[in-house]
C-alpha cells in the first residue's frame, strides 16, 4: 500500500513535471525550454530544496527513510503553493528518488535526458561543481551517484578522472533505460536533438503530459554537441571506453 494511502493525503490537481539525469547532461537547458511556456513554474535548483534532494540522493542508502519522506512531502507542499497549474522542478539528482517521490506526490511527470557519452564526459571535467564530489565524497564504498559498486570500488579512487565521470554517466545511463521501462509516468529525450530536431522533442513532452505548450527555443552554441571531438585526448578516450565497456 503506497504511503500516500496511508496517511490520506489531499492529492494536488497540479502537474508536477521533473527533469532528471546526471550532471552536464542537458538538465538545466531543458528545464529553461519547458520553464519558458507561460503555464509553468520552473524551480531549477530551488534555493531552498536543491541540495537537501540532491543530499538525500546521493547519501540514499545511509539515510533514514523517515527523514527522506518528510522531505518529499515538505517539497510537494512548496510546489503546491505555486499559482500555476503546471509546476516544474530541475534537481537531476531525483533520478535516484524515482520510487519515493512517486510514493508521495501525484500527478507526476518525469521526463529524463540523455546526452553522448563523451560530451558528457568531456562537460563533466570542465565543471567544477561536478569534479568536487570526487574529493567530498568517500570514494571507496558504493554510490550509485557516483557509479561506484561491489566491483570497482576497490581501485575506483585510482582511476583517472575521465574515467571516474564516464562511471558515474554509466550509473546514470542504465537508471535511465530502467526507469523507461518501469515507470508509466517517465519519457526520455535525447540531448543531441535539442541541435538536430527539437521540435519532435517539444511534441513528445507535451504528448506526455498531454498539454500544448509554447516554448521558446534558446539559440544553442555551434558545434556545441561535437566539441569533445577536439577537446578528449586519445589518451582520455582511451580510458573512458575501458571502464564503460567493462562487464
Amino acid at each position: 500500500m503506497a504511503l500516500t494511502q496511508l496517511f490520506n493525503f489531499t492529492k494536488s490537481k497540479k502537474k508536477k513535471v521533473f527533469i532528471v539525469g546526471t550532471g552536464r547532461s542537458g538538465t538545466h537547458l531543458l528545464a529553461r525550454t519547458l520553464g519558458s511556456a507561460k503555464e509553468v513554474d520552473a524551480h531549477i535548483e530551488s534555493n531552498k530544496y536543491f541540495k537537501l534532494l540532491t543530499n538525500a540522493a546521493i547519501h540514499k542508502n545511509t539515510n533514514d527513510r523517515q527523514s527522506l519522506v518528510k522531505l518529499i512531502r515538505e517539497y510537494d507542499s512548496f510546489m503546491n503553493q505555486s499559482k500555476k497549474r503546471i509546476v516544474l522542478d530541475k534537481t537531476h539528482p531525483n533520478l535516484w528518488l524515482i520510487d519515493e517521490i512517486n510514493s508521495e506526490i501525484s500527478n507526476l511527470y518525469f521526463v529524463g535526458i540523455k546526452r553522448n557519452l563523451y560530451a558528457t564526459v568531456n562537460s563533466m571535467l570542465r565543471h567544477e561543481g561536478v569534479l568536487k564530489w570526487y574529493t567530498t565524497l568517500d570514494l571507496d564504498v558504493p554510490n550509485d551517484f557516483l557509479g561506484i559498486n561491489e566491483l570497482n570500488m576497490h581501485y575506483f579512487k585510482d582511476l583517472p578522472l575521465e574515467a571516474k565521470c564516464a562511471l558515474r554517466w554509466k550509473s546514470h545511463q542504465q537508471k535511465l533505460e530502467e526507469a523507461v521501462v518501469k515507470y508509466e509516468n517517465f519519457i526520455l529525450v535525447d540531448y543531441e536533438d535539442f541541435y538536430n530536431d527539437i521540435g519532435s522533442v517539444l511534441r513528445k513532452i507535451n504528448d506526455f503530459v498531454d498539454e500544448d505548450l509554447f516554448y521558446t527555443v534558446e539559440k544553442l552554441n555551434q558545434g556545441g554537441d561535437i566539441k569533445w571531438q577536439q577537446q578528449l585526448s586519445a589518451e582520455q578516450i582511451k580510458n573512458i571506453d575501458a571502464v564503460v565497456k567493462e562487464i
